[in-house]
């Protein structure tokens, strides 16, 4: 799931945690629990997966600080943040943009610079644990490892590849020099593909080398570095076929609505009765309360759909937003990706105005894309 699982929400932003971050929780509180087996032995197992258990939630908390430092920046410069994603080296700063190169620069390093605060402030705790007693060594080691992930998450996070923060922090740079933001996301997606390439020739050097373990390592980022750079590149093209579009030139006006009370089989019929439509409006008494797509019915899987309403699976706002048909198409289609959906509802006055999707954005696309390679 791209939007991640909801954990909590804080000061009207929803903090969500990716699912493959659950691996780096797993593996943060074994580390604790081998570390407090060694500094006291005597406490006994269940004791030392107590304290791993700890050590585990605390890199959690304070990656989702990481998450929520970006996210009370971005506000302070006037940038709406509804959600953030605690994902792997940090999720990256929120998607909207700045109006200003420093603005964004600010917004990109708040989150490593919370980090790099939770670091250097785990020493003096873990010491005065220790000058408390002994016998508290196990704490103060699991404070110790709480801090030192966090320094690693403040450092890879600063690596200057999409879509860790470094590469917005780039990004802004580029920005500042050519007064453009696509000529600074551009050098952002340059500068990401050649750190990429480092790391996947180090990563080589190291397996030829006999390091298998490290080499694999880097060669599993420099791929994940290079993806990730393709797709910005991707992105930077969307954005400049879509420059100036507003979302009602790709929603779809007569999209059937689903009820909120609706069970989802009954809607997986209509989706194949309306195979042209990716998304459904949720309407109750005439106003918008969710949408729903292909992806959250797959994700249940056919046998609970008989027993699953609509209104338990729907995504709704403000995780959802509510378009208008006014509204930017590029942002519209960041969205969609961001959050993982198949659609997003577009309202005029309160009221219904249509859906715009992934596949209706697609058709633009390709539709101007054709337009512009026809020779005049």
């Amino acid at each position: 799931m791209r939007g991640g699982v909801p954990i909590a929400r804080i000061r009207g932003i929803e903090v969500r945690i990716s699912l493959p971050w659950i691996l780096l929780l797993a593996l943060s509180a074994i580390i604790g629990a081998e570390q407090a087996s060694l500094a006291s032995p005597a406490l006994g197992a269940p004791v030392h997966w107590l304290i791993g258990g700890a050590v585990g939630l605390g890199f959690l908390l304070s990656a989702a600080v990481h998450e929520l430092a970006h996210a009370f920046t971005a506000r302070r410069f006037g940038i709406a943040v509804s959600q953030v994603v605690v994902g792997f080296v940090g999720g990256g700063a929120p998607g909207s943009e700045a109006s200003r190169p420093p603005d964004d620069m600010l917004v990109a390093l708040a989150g490593p610079m919370a980090s790099l605060v939770i670091a250097f402030a785990s020493l003096p705790l873990a010491l005065g644990t220790v000058l408390l007693g002994s016998q508290l060594g196990a704490v103060a080691g699991g404070l110790v490892i709480v801090g030192g992930l966090n320094l690693a998450m403040a450092i890879l996070s600063l690596i200057p590849a999409p879509p860790l923060d470094g590469a917005r922090v780039v990004r802004a740079i580029g920005w500042a020099r050519k007064g453009s933001l696509e000529a600074g996301i551009g050098l952002s997606t340059r500068v990401g593909r050649a750190v990429a390439f480092v790391a996947v020739g180090v990563g080589i050097a190291l397996t030829v080398m006999g390091r298998a373990s490290e080499g694999l390592l880097l060669l599993l980022l420099g791929w994940l570095l290079q993806k990730e750079s393709g797709a910005q590149e991707q992105r930077l093209m969307l954005d400049g076929v879509l420059r100036g579009t507003r979302v009602r030139d790709a929603m779809r006006t007569d999209v059937p609505v689903v009820s909120p009370s609706l069970t989802l089989d009954v809607y997986a019929d209509r989706f194949a009765e309306e195979g042209a439509v990716d998304a459904f409006p949720v309407v109750d008494e005439g106003h918008v309360v969710g949408i729903i797509g292909r992806t959250q019915l797959r994700r249940l899987g056919r046998g609970k759909l008989a027993e699953t309403r609509t209104v338990d699976a729907m995504a709704r706002p403000p995780a959802a937003p509510l378009l208008t048909p006014d509204s930017d198409l590029g942002g519209a289609a960041e969205l969609l990706g961001r959050l993982g959906l198949d659609g997003l509802a577009v309202v005029e006055e309160e009221r219904l105005a249509g859906v715009v999707t992934r596949e209706t954005i697609r058709s633009l696309v390709r539709l101007r894309t054709a337009q512009a390679e026809v020779p005049r």
